[in-house]
Order: structure tokens, then C-alpha cells, then sequence
């Protein structure tokens, strides 16, 4: 009977011992969320090329030019519905990217998509600044615009991309002029 008895409190040490009376939880392991960069192709147009042509131009009749810089904006959409541009809060505040020799545009930092999902809006300008108001961005052309320098100073350009879902490829915008050239021959 001693014998019973002290099988028995052995298998109930052994039984106790193995359980803590709580359920152990199992933790699943978090799958990072997959970071996808924002690159950009964004081109210059002028207005006035004919719609069936496929020429970009700026001042200088073939494009941006090495060492350009551009402002980007990037407002994420809330579901289906587009978010509102703003001076801050938004997935991107006027990143600065500068034109390479190469042909691409580059990011000041690395800048990534949301997730895998949320659509976005691109907002893009040139040349680069840091407004205080994107509603009232205050620019102002050169009067005298005889030299080439002077007449790169006073083009100012604007383009936005609407409802791009996020691509490992580059976002393309097209800018365009936002100020009008008049010459006059007396």
C-alpha cells in the first residue's frame, strides 16, 4: 500500500510539475512588412508641343539637366479616397531630388511606399524650394532674362500623378510650365 502511495504522489509531483495551471501561449513570429522604395521618372513638357509628339522639354529644349532639384509631395489615400496635400503630415513633405548625369532622379534620403497596398498621389515641382505655404508658394521671374542663367531662373514647373498604387517601378510625372512666355518684337 506504502508502495501506492508513494507512486501515486510521485505522478502527481510529475503532473504538477509540468503544468503551471495557464495555457502557454504561442507566439507567432511578426512577418516584416515588405519596404518598397519611391523612385520617380519625371520629365518636363512644354505646352505647347503638340499632344502627338512624344518631345520633353524645358529651357533647354531636351529636358532636365544634371544637378536639377525637383520638391516631391506624396499624399497616401485613406481606401479608395484621396488624401488632402498639406505643408506637413503628409507620407512625404518635399523631399528634394536631384537630377543625376545619368539620367535618374535621387532621393536626398531613401523614401519607401507606405505597404504593399495604399494608393498615393505625387506631387512634384521645380525648382526646388522650401515653402512655408504650398497654397501660396511665393516665386518671381527675372526682368531681365537676356542671359540663359536668367532665363532658367524664372521657369518654374508643376506636374502631379494621381492614384498610383505602390510599383518596384519608377512613379512617372509629367511637368509642365506654369508661366507663360510672350516674345515680343518692337
Amino acid at each position: 500500500m506504502k508502495l501506492h502511495l508513494l507512486g501515486g504522489s510521485c505522478l502527481l509531483a510529475l503532473l504538477s510539475a509540468c503544468s503551471s495551471g495557464e495555457e502557454e501561449q504561442i507566439k507567432i513570429p511578426e512577418v516584416p512588412v515588405k519596404q518598397i522604395p519611391i523612385t520617380l521618372n519625371c520629365v518636363a513638357s512644354n505646352a505647347s508641343v503638340n499632344a502627338d509628339e512624344s518631345v520633353h522639354t524645358r529651357i533647354t529644349d531636351w529636358g532636365y539637366e544634371s544637378q536639377d532639384k525637383i520638391g516631391l509631395y506624396v499624399v497616401n489615400y485613406n481606401g479608395t479616397t484621396p488624401g488632402t496635400l498639406q505643408n506637413n503630415g503628409n507620407h512625404v513633405n518635399n523631399m528634394r531630388f536631384t537630377y543625376g548625369s545619368n539620367g535618374t532622379w535621387s532621393p536626398d534620403k531613401e523614401i519607401f511606399w507606405k505597404d504593399e497596398n495604399t494608393q498615393a498621389d505625387f506631387y512634384c515641382y521645380f525648382p526646388y524650394a522650401t515653402p512655408s505655404d504650398i497654397s501660396a508658394h511665393s516665386f518671381s521671374v527675372k526682368e531681365d532674362q537676356s542671359t540663359e542663367q536668367a532665363y532658367k531662373a524664372s521657369e518654374f514647373l508643376y506636374g502631379k500623378t494621381s492614384g498610383v498604387a505602390p510599383t518596384e517601378d519608377a512613379v512617372s510625372i509629367t511637368t509642365k510650365h506654369i508661366f507663360s512666355c510672350a516674345v515680343i518684337n518692337v
